[in-house]
């Protein structure tokens, strides 16, 4: 139990490593709807994504001791799920799903699924900033695919 989800993280940080990758590390939970949105929208897309990103995804309900790991990256701490960040192979942090304010109504500033316009953009901005090599097009599409999930 106790090494598994930090095995998953270790093996992605590895091959991210090898393959000049980042790594997409996601908390997640099977009982949260904007958990599945996001897989939803991830799962057509990740064939393209994968060029650039090594994707660790952990479920805070059923994988043993993903608590820890969370703990580790303190700031998915108080924000729910999904809570997510972009990792260089080092493991160092380099952007997370966290918005520069915290929003009044939930508390945190973690968004979760992006819905808003400006989570969208603060969304496009972490594959933008960390994947350099995803194409323009490939952003525009994701971008308008995102605002329209109403």
């Amino acid at each position: 139990g106790r090494a598994r989800a930090q095995k998953m993280l270790d093996d992605a940080l590895a091959q991210a490593k090898a393959e000049d990758k980042r790594v997409f590390f996601i908390l997640s939970a099977s009982w949260c709807g904007p958990c599945r949105m996001l897989a939803r929208f991830l799962a057509p897309h990740k064939s393209e994504l994968e060029k650039h990103f090594v994707f660790v995804k952990l479920d805070i309900s059923r994988d043993e001791h993903a608590e820890e790991l969370r703990e580790r990256f303190k700031e998915s701490a108080s924000g729910g799920v999904p809570w997510y960040c972009i990792l260089d192979s080092e493991a160092k942090v380099l952007a997370t799903s966290n918005l520069p304010k915290v929003n009044p109504q939930y508390g945190t500033s973690n968004m979760g699924f992006p819905s808003l316009p400006p989570e969208v953009e603060h969304f496009i901005g972490m594959l933008k900033s960390t994947a350099p090599h995803l194409p323009a097009e490939k952003l525009a599409e994701y971008k308008v695919e995102l605002l329209k999930k109403k």
